[in-house]
């Protein structure tokens, strides 16, 4: 009898060794994150697996597009601030243009013309709002209200109102889109729309950007009047 203290002793100290042993094991339906996100003890595909029918494969989501970057404003996201129709001698219709704003560049200049001939022609803003055909003399010389010479090349130039070359096609069709800061749509000594206003007049040579007054660029086949938007 003097031995069952001890007896019993050494089975409550085996009883409480398999309690702790028990207690100590994590069950599988407590999962612990790991810093890179992916569960302890729960299953996770690895790189042969296949997903399941129905499921997008990771590989068929669409990638980013892209930021697209405009150089300058197009003219259909921005209301022109002015418009012009050129005209012939007979008084057809040959070209259309359209004034935009475009910031710290100025005055974004774009045009479109059909019928007139092919090869490069003088382009300029002259001095008067006015289209007397069939010379157009009445538009006035190139508009220069800062009294320079002729010619986006000419050191001592240019007018207000030079503007490059457009070019014609064989086809009789031709585009320009210009940069210009020397004139203006807002009130001032380099508005388009002074008191006797504007006209955008293309001339039948090119222009050689240095001669004063015209650069050579020969007689005007075609003119409009620069009007408001």
């Amino acid at each position: 009898m003097r031995h069952a203290p001890t007896t019993l002793s050494l089975i409550a100290a085996l009883l409480l060794a398999g309690c702790t042993q028990t207690q100590a094991t994590p069950t599988a339906t407590e999962p612990v994150s790991t810093p890179g996100g992916t569960p302890i003890g729960t299953s996770s595909p690895g790189p042969s697996a296949s997903p399941s029918a129905g499921s997008p494969s990771p590989s068929a989501a669409p990638s980013p597009m892209p930021p697209m970057v405009l150089a300058s404003p197009s003219p259909s996201m921005t209301a022109p601030v002015a418009t012009v129709e050129l005209k012939n001698a007979d008084g057809d219709i040959v070209g259309r243009a359209t004034l935009t704003e475009a910031g710290t560049e100025g005055l974004r200049l774009d045009l479109t013309t059909t019928g007139i001939p092919a090869g490069r022609h003088g382009l300029h803003f002259h001095a008067v709002g006015k289209c007397d055909a069939p010379g157009f003399e009445s538009a006035g010389a190139h508009f220069n209200p800062t009294d320079r010479q002729h010619g986006l090349e000419n050191p001592q130039g240019p007018h207000s109102g030079d503007l490059p070359n457009l070019e014609v096609g064989p086809d009789g069709h031709g585009t320009l889109v210009a940069l210009t800061n020397r004139v203006s749509a807002e009130s001032g000594p380099t508005s388009l729309f002074d008191s006797d206003g504007t006209a955008l007049v293309v001339h039948a040579d090119q222009d050689d950007q240095m001669t004063d007054p015209s650069g050579d660029s020969g007689s005007r086949i075609a003119c409009g009047v620069v009007q408001r938007g």
